[in-house]
Formats: C-alpha cells, sequence, structure tokens
C-alpha cells in the first residue's frame, strides 16, 4: 500500500504517463516498482491487468474515418470558392456602376463647362480669391457604396450652389466632387467656405451614409456635441492675380497651382488660407468678422 513516501495509487499514475514511450520493465525499475514486484507480485498482474484494459482503442478504422470527413472538407472548400466568386462579382459590379457614375459627371461637367463660357470671368489683370474644394477619400466612398456616394454628392453639390449664390461666387470648373470657384471679394470666399461647411452639418444625409462603417462619413460627436455629419470637404483657399483669359486656362494657372499646393495638406472640414490671403484679409480689417 505504501512505497517510500507516496501511495501506490500516485506511483501508478505517474506510471501510466511514461507507459506509451518506456519499456514495462523500465519504467517498473525506474518507478521504484521493482520493490514491490518482489514482495507483492499478485499486486503488479493486478496493476498490469489494468493497463490493459485501459489501452485506447479507436472505434472507427481509418476508412470510415476517411469517408465521414471528406465529404464534409469538399462541401466547405466549395462554399468558400463561392463565397469568394459572388464577392468577386458584387465588387466588379460596384466598381462597373462608380465608373458610370464618374463618366456621367464628367459629361455634366463638360456640358457646365460649355455654359460657364458665356458667364462673366474676371479679367486676367483682376485680383481675385480661389477656393478649391474636395471631399475627403470620395475614391473609398464611391466603392464602399456608389449608391449613396450619388445620392450624397447630389446633396453636396446643391449645398455649394446656392451657397455661392448667396456670396456672389463664380464657379470655374467642377470635376467629380471637386469645385473651383472665384471671389472678387477675399473676406465673401472665406465667409463662403464657413457657411458651406455649416450647412453641410445640417443636411439630410442617407442614415446609410452616417451609420457606415467609413470614418470619413460618419456621424462623430463628442460629449453630445456634434463634430463631423455626413461627407468631409476641404477647403484650400488663396489671392492672387487671376491670369486667364477664359476657363480653359483656369486648371493650368499659377493662381491655380498655387491653390492645389494649399489643398494637398488640408483634411476633411478644414479651411486652409494661403499667408498673403490672411494678410489681405487683415489689411481689410475683415478678420474680427469672421
Amino acid at each position: 500500500q505504501q512505497i517510500g513516501d507516496h501511495p501506490v495509487h500516485l506511483r501508478i499514475a505517474e506510471f501510466l504517463e511514461w507507459i506509451y514511450t518506456t519499456k514495462l520493465d523500465q519504467v517498473l525499475d525506474d518507478f521504484g516498482f521493482v520493490s514491490l514486484w518482489t514482495h507483492a507480485p499478485e499486486i503488479y498482474e493486478q496493476n498490469r491487468a489494468l493497463l490493459a484494459s485501459l489501452t485506447c482503442k479507436p472505434n472507427l478504422n481509418h476508412g470510415k474515418l476517411v469517408a465521414i470527413i471528406l465529404p464534409i472538407v469538399c462541401s466547405m472548400v466549395a462554399l468558400m470558392v463561392i463565397v469568394l466568386i459572388v464577392k468577386h462579382f458584387v465588387h466588379q459590379h460596384r466598381v462597373q456602376y462608380a465608373q458610370k457614375q464618374r463618366k456621367k459627371q464628367a459629361d455634366e461637367w463638360k456640358a457646365r463647362l460649355k455654359e460657364t463660357i458665356h458667364v462673366r470671368l474676371p479679367s486676367a489683370e483682376d485680383v481675385v480669391t480661389m477656393v478649391e474644394t474636395d471631399v475627403e477619400n470620395s475614391t473609398q466612398l464611391w466603392e464602399w457604396d456608389p449608391q449613396v456616394m450619388s445620392v450624397s454628392l447630389l446633396q453636396h453639390d446643391e449645398v455649394l450652389r446656392h451657397e455661392l449664390q448667396n456670396y456672389d461666387g463664380i464657379e470655374l470648373l467642377t470635376e467629380g466632387d471637386s469645385f473651383v470657384v472665384c471671389f472678387t471679394e477675399a473676406a465673401n470666399a472665406v465667409h463662403w467656405c464657413m457657411a458651406v461647411q455649416e450647412s453641410l452639418m445640417t443636411v439630410p444625409w442617407p442614415e446609410t451614409l452616417l451609420g457606415g462603417l467609413h470614418d470619413s462619413a460618419r456621424r462623430f460627436s463628442i460629449n453630445g456635441h456634434p463634430i463631423f455629419n455626413g461627407l468631409r470637404v476641404r477647403m484650400a483657399a488663396h489671392i492672387g492675380q487671376f491670369g486667364c483669359e477664359s476657363v480653359n486656362e483656369v486648371q493650368h494657372s499659377q493662381l491655380m497651382k498655387d491653390t492645389q499646393l494649399i489643398s494637398q495638406v488640408s483634411q476633411g472640414g478644414q479651411i486652409l488660407v494661403s499667408h498673403d490671403l490672411f494678410v489681405a484679409l487683415q489689411r481689410d480689417d475683415q478678420l474680427d468678422d469672421m
């Protein structure tokens, strides 16, 4: 019943841990069962019979196991392939839809460009303030949900054009979600930017856009105060000589290039003005009204 300081059943438990990796006689010798064998051979025989009865014997042979598992694995692989194919076609459909929408917008832009030619533009020598706007992460939003983005851009365009009329602005170029406008009064340019950003916060955007997974358009609040709501538009403003005789020259003008440089470092919801524009506003005592 007792071997040294350990009961027999603890010795048997240790014996079970090594029975499948070590020869029986060696295990008996290593774990002190020699004395047990010498003095009580009947106990050893009982333990040997117990170990034999505890030997693991699978209920299923290898062939039956394969016959059960193989169809399951094949079904799972086939299901994964089908899901990937469907996902691919859905993505292709979304991309094609987005491309069609962009082409439609490009055609509309060309039509508006022809109409704008008849609008009275500033002279090449006039000093104007140019503003370029752009929707943050618009490409990713198109790929995420083209239908929602198409509706949202129409709302975006309506806000920009409505406020443009309120501040005597001139729409020079529109391409996709980007607007290029100019103002003869520098203060009007900044007031227009501020009015647009405020109006965008009150637009009844599609709930899919506001509650979607994309961070660039999701509703965001801090302590109950709304910070972002819907499409986030970045704005860049710069003042300088217009330098164009027609709308066709705007894209390659120096004023446009300088404005685009500022736009490249802006973030959604921001209004960035150049140093020259800030000085002009300060000189005309317009900063106190903003």
